[in-house]
């Protein structure tokens, strides 16, 4: 029984799980051994919702998700949007302390975490009925979430903020920046729109099956789920990563696209059953691809593409073929709706290939800042809405870095 009507006004995330359950209801999501149709996802994610709400969670208040990449997580995204909450997808590979900080400085108000991280969450100093124990049997738990009521009524505008996320802390603290709903939206399609509709090596398609291997705490990871719900797409989650694992459900599964970082990728090709992924398309960012890796990729006939982006401006842009002349090139080349500059050391702009320069970015997915954080808001977010990435980049031929 509903107690009232979710509105959902603009670009919603928990709209583009209403367009997979209403066009592709059939389609699964494999997790865990269980396989799970849109259609039950949403009917989930309703449950899930009211039971968010009946725990105290407002229209507003952060909650915190530690956990691998599972059907519960995916689930959880979904059921933010409904309520009008915002997720904190928590980065669990940070040190203790510093995740800890972030939980903190975010503001956090109850944190969902599988028994894994049940010492990040005993340190959170959340009150034990804010922490909810995913995979515990005692006191409130996932299956307690899917055994409530169907929300109470809320009207989801696109730009209510849906998601908390913190950088990796590597050049100091952590720092945070807020998405709302169209942010989040925007900022997935774009990179959908770019793989689907241009020459890249890892094209993405309705008739794909999908698997993230990175970790759910990074932003290309839980967005592949809205990648999926948008295209029609099988989608499977392997929970934390094991290369061995992971190339099994590969091949079990029928998985044609994943995303991974570099090192992912080296572990995946030098599996016992690596010749089987032949055909593979593989998303890779996060960190520099070695030559070395590509080559390797290259001869086995796996297919692939960099991105670049990061939490402090999402998807920037693709790896992409150019030809001129006959000559086919590659280069990064800005997703729909970005602008790229590089910034020579006199403050103009490039123009011509080979110079050299900060890659500046602007799009409408920026966020407004960093939380909390005067000083590296204004040492990086520019008046007229450029974010400087702090990355050298060379201005190519083709117009891409």
């Amino acid at each position: 029984m509903s107690f009232g009507v979710i509105e959902k006004t603009g670009l919603t995330v928990i709209s583009l799980l209403e367009r997979a359950k209403s066009l592709f209801p059939d389609q699964v999501v494999v997790s865990g051994g269980k396989r799970v149709s849109y259609e039950e996802i949403y009917r989930d994610v309703e449950r899930i919702s009211g039971a968010l709400q009946t725990l105290g969670v407002k229209k507003g208040d952060i909650i915190g998700v530690a956990e691998w990449n599972t059907l519960r997580f995916v689930e959880l995204l979904y059921a933010a949007s409904m309520t009008g909450a915002v997720i904190y997808p928590v980065n669990v590979r940070l040190p203790a302390e510093q995740a800890v900080y972030t939980l903190h400085h975010s503001g956090c108000g109850f944190l969902f975490a599988s028994s894994d991280f049940e010492p990040l969450a005993a340190k959170s100093g959340l009150p034990p009925q804010r922490r909810i124990m995913l995979d515990d049997q005692s006191g409130t738990n996932y299956q307690t979430l899917l055994s409530g009521k169907e929300g109470f009524g809320a009207r989801i505008h696109e730009d209510d903020l849906y998601s908390m996320l913190y950088t990796s802390g590597t050049t100091g603290t952590p720092k945070g920046v807020l998405y709302t709903n169209r942010k989040v939206v925007l900022g997935a399609m774009s990179i959908v729109h770019q793989l689907g509709l241009f020459r890249a090596q890892a094209k993405l398609q309705s008739d794909d099956v999908i698997m993230p291997l990175i970790p759910f705490f990074h932003l290309w990871a839980w967005g592949s789920a809205f990648h999926a719900a948008y295209l029609g797409c099988k989608y499977v989650l392997g929970g934390r990563f094991s290369a061995e694992a992971a190339v099994d459900t590969i091949i079990r599964e029928g998985v044609t696209w994943i995303n991974a970082v570099p090192t992912m990728v080296h572990e995946l090709i030098r599996s016992t059953r690596a010749e089987e992924l032949r055909g593979l398309k593989i998303l890779v960012g996060g960190s520099p691809l070695p030559k070395s890796l590509s080559t390797q990729m290259e001869k086995m006939g796996v297919k692939y593409s960099m991105i670049y982006g990061g939490t402090d401006m999402l998807a920037a842009a693709i790896r992409l073929e150019t030809s001129k002349g006959g000559e086919t090139k590659t280069s990064l080349h800005p997703v729909p709706f970005v602008e790229m500059r590089v910034v020579k050391m006199d403050g103009t702009s490039a123009t011509r290939s080979g110079e050299m320069g900060e890659l500046y970015i602007r799009a409408p997915w920026l966020p407004d800042g960093y939380y909390k954080d005067k000083e590296n808001t204004s040492a990086s977010f520019t008046s007229d809405g450029w974010f400087r990435t702090g990355d050298i980049a060379r201005l190519e031929e083709d117009h891409g870095i």
